[in-house]
């Protein structure tokens, strides 16, 4: 397995991002309080990098680690980070929620709207996230 890790400002992990050979999908994970725009940025076009270079059109971006709502990048995600991971090749994004209120209402707000050509699933847990990815299961993601 192939992992990147991105650091903030302080030199924290708070981002890794791993190839799943097995699975043919890119695996995100987001940890600890993510408070850095510019570094969340960093991460979110590492990202499309990742897509785009393995060609791999599946990620499971994974915020159960996850603590505090997102940084205020709304905007920037809506209309450069997911545009940006349609061009390089995605299909299919199964978000795994947080148990914090504030990153699961954060990833409601942002991951709503549907890019033409990207589906996007919304779970509590990985295993679901991950065979509604392969197409493997019938599990409607959650709203």
């Amino acid at each position: 397995m192939e992992t990147t890790s991105i650091k903030n400002s302080k030199g924290i992990v708070f981002c890794t991002i791993s190839l799943l050979p097995k699975e043919d999908l890119i695996y995100v994970e987001w940890i600890g309080f993510v408070n850095e725009a510019e570094a969340s940025k960093t991460a979110c076009w590492k990202i499309v990098e990742v897509i785009k270079h393995s060609k791999k059109s599946l990620v499971l971006n994974d915020n159960r680690k996850q603590t505090g709502p997102w940084p205020p990048v709304e905007e920037w995600l809506g209309k450069v980070w997911i545009p940006g991971m349609k061009d390089a090749g995605l299909k299919r994004f199964a978000h795994v929620h947080s148990p914090n209120y504030f990153t699961e209402l954060s990833a409601k707000n942002n991951l709503k709207d549907t890019v033409s050509g990207i589906e996007f699933g919304h779970f509590n847990n990985e295993k679901d996230a991950k065979m509604w990815l392969i197409g493997l299961s019938e599990v409607v993601p959650k709203v």
